[in-house]
């Protein structure tokens, strides 16, 4: 690693462009640069570099008169941050390739609770057309609840989309009940991480 001098270098850690960040940043800013933190950059660099040089010189040698596409260009590029994102598309394209379309039904009944007044409940996702007319069925039978009005809808289940960035904040709210600034705050520390 080349040697510089450092008494007159301050480390600014940042990792994002946002405004709150920079500032925030520069009022922590240290006088001095770790140099544990440093080595660690520059050997991760080292590291991408020939590791993505090799392997691209390999993919381009190997691959290329093996797979003839429309989409393939010289050369066939690897870089080691490019394995997660390979994983997640290559998971999504599974996902999707393999779903196979399902029908469901919902029952949904509105029952008066009081003069003027009624409550429309819902069904969760029901995948036999059977028991959901069992259901409805068994509803109407209640002496007790007095039911306005009934439907049953048939819908279906939908092919996954490719994952996009909406997708995932998506994805994470429903999942994990994350809002959009911690999903992409972790999406950004795992980038980071490689």
């Amino acid at each position: 690693m080349p040697q510089f001098p450092t008494e007159n270098i301050f480390r600014v850690n940042f990792s994002s462009l946002a405004p709150e960040d920079i500032k925030a940043a520069f009022r922590n800013v240290k006088k001095k640069p770790d140099e544990k933190l440093s080595l660690g950059v520059y050997a991760r660099e080292e590291i991408d570099l020939r590791v993505g040089l090799s392997f691209s010189y390999l993919n381009t040698s190997k691959l290329h008169d093996k797979v003839k596409s429309q989409y393939l260009f010289n050369p066939i590029s690897y870089g080691p941050c490019q394995f997660p994102t390979l994983y997640f598309c290559y998971e999504r394209m599974k996902e999707m390739l393999d779903f196979t379309s399902e029908n469901y039904w919902t029952v949904s009944i509105t029952v008066n609770v009081s003069e003027g007044k009624s409550v429309t409940l819902k069904s969760d996702k029901i995948y036999s057309e059977k028991k959901a007319f069992a259901v409805l069925r068994d509803m109407k039978q209640r002496e007790t609840i007095k039911i306005s009005s009934r439907k049953i809808v048939e819908n279906t289940v939908n092919k996954p989309e490719p994952m996009n960035t909406i997708a995932l904040v998506t994805s994470a709210a429903n999942r994990f009940g994350f809002n959009s600034v911690k999903t992409m705050k972790i999406a950004e520390e795992l980038y980071n991480k490689g």
